[in-house]
């Protein structure tokens, strides 16, 4: 079980996108080891969100004024802005495969990947061993 998972506003709003529940919010909300709070920095949110969206501009903001270990974010772009303010990312990808590098999930096949044109397209890919840390 991860030690904590700490989500912002903006990142519950985006799992509501459309008025619609993403499916899983309720568990991501439920979950014991999944806390909320609130972004203190304002003005650093608002400078991100002119290149980001407000889950990924609160996510980054969050990590740096908590100094988190490790920010979750799937998105490139934000993903580069967090790297480039010294935070370390990982994708949901990065997880799975994390998870099945140490036991905690059988089987991690990847059906994803980026296509030159930057978008995520679906595609076999196979990944191991340190590249969680790039997806």
């Amino acid at each position: 079980m991860p030690k904590a998972q700490i989500e912002t506003e903006g990142v519950l709003s985006e799992l509501e996108a459309g008025g619609q529940e993403c499916p899983g919010r309720a568990e991501v909300v439920a979950a014991p080891w999944v806390e909320l709070h609130e972004v203190r920095n304002r003005p650093l949110v608002s400078a991100l969100c002119q290149d980001l969206d407000p889950g990924e501009s609160e996510t980054i903001a969050l990590g740096l004024e908590i100094s988190s270990d490790l920010v979750l974010m799937d998105e490139r772009e934000g993903r580069h802005r967090a790297r480039r303010l010294g935070l370390r990312t990982m994708g949901v990808v990065g997880v799975l495969l994390l998870a099945k590098e140490q036991g905690t999930c059988s089987s991690a096949t990847l059906l994803v990947g980026y296509g030159e044109d930057g978008i995520l397209h679906q595609r076999r890919a196979t990944l191991t061993g340190a590249d969680y840390m790039q997806v």
